[in-house]
């Protein structure tokens, strides 16, 4: 955003006046600033506490008139003025100060972007009428490209630049997302270390296609089951595509609430249920039976019915 006192901008054209902005900022003097200023004005010198004041109260205005002219897509304001004003009563002070501006939006100034291509294109036709000699015509030419800038071709490299960095951060992806690859396919377990260390380029090795799961089943459930399996990476996939969450910390916080829920089952208490399983399953409470094994064991509900299935009673 470039801000000026001046009604115009070098190298540029306004294009359009989007209207006056301003912005207004008061702020309070407290005691000990003016014990200070008091002090200072009795001694001699210079009051740091007034000046440290003004310079906070001059950097809010300015922030808020910008953000003001950003919010009409504004490329800079012309004609700024800015007021310092002192409000005092009661004993107590404050200082004030108001700014003002026009928004506008600004194009480059095409003489000053083909500026000089005109100069070389004159040279050449002097050289052609035979005004200028083959060697003068090569000394004006090194002479103009040495006095001035030539903006389009800085502006082709700039963009060419850019496009090598897009290149060369795309290429670095790839090659992170292949070490991923790699990395898991020597998955041996899964911990809250293994969790925790997940990162963006292990989420674009995986899929989670071949994983089957009932999709009625809960978040918690399904995850669950793919931590099982040990393929906590695609669990967090599957989390940040199924609620639209673009945070892979709250999907690794979400996985690790579930492995910690899924470590601290009691063994005796699962033990102690299937008794009352066996006899759901006898009586063809079987939807009821894998309800009850699921809260247990924070099981998905093709596990639960799996192990229900295979109760013998």
């Amino acid at each position: 955003m470039i801000v000026t006192t001046t009604n115009s901008i070098e190298g540029y054209t306004i294009r359009k006046y989007l209207g006056v902005v301003n912005a207004n900022v008061v702020i309070g003097t407290n005691l000990f600033s003016d014990i200070a200023a008091s002090l200072t004005d009795v001694f001699g010198g210079r009051s740091g506490s007034y000046k440290s004041k003004l310079t906070t109260i001059y950097d809010e205005v300015m922030k808020e008139l910008t953000g003001k002219a950003e919010s009409y897509h504004a490329d800079a304001i012309v004609g700024l003025h800015v007021d310092f004003d002192e409000v005092s009563g009661g004993g107590k002070s404050m200082f004030m100060v108001s700014a003002s501006g026009t928004a506008i939006t600004l194009e480059k100034t095409t003489q000053d972007r083909y500026f000089l291509y005109d100069l070389l294109e004159k040279i050449y036709d002097y050289k052609e009428k035979g005004i200028l000699t083959e060697e003068e015509f090569d000394y004006e030419k090194n002479r103009i490209l040495s006095q001035h800038r030539n903006p389009i071709s800085e502006e082709y490299k700039g963009i060419c630049q850019e496009q090598k960095e897009k290149e060369r951060e795309e290429l670095l992806r790839e090659e992170r997302i292949n070490e991923a690859k790699e990395l898991l396919k020597n998955r041996t377990g899964c911990s809250i270390d293994d969790i925790e260390k997940i990162d963006e380029y292990q989420l674009q090795a995986v899929s989670y296609d071949d994983i089957d799961f009932d999709p009625n089943d809960s978040m918690q459930y399904i995850i669950s089951k793919f931590i099982r399996l040990n393929r906590v990476p695609e669990a967090c996939k599957f989390y940040m595509e199924e609620t639209g969450l673009e945070d892979l910390q709250s999907a690794i916080d979400f996985c690790l609430n579930v492995y910690k829920q899924m470590s601290s089952v009691d063994e005796e208490k699962v033990a102690a249920l299937i008794p009352k399983l066996k006899v759901l399953k006898k009586r063809g409470f079987i939807e009821q039976a894998v309800s009850e094994y699921q809260k247990m064991t924070i099981s998905d509900k093709q596990t639960s019915e799996a192990f229900i299935l295979s109760l013998e009673i």
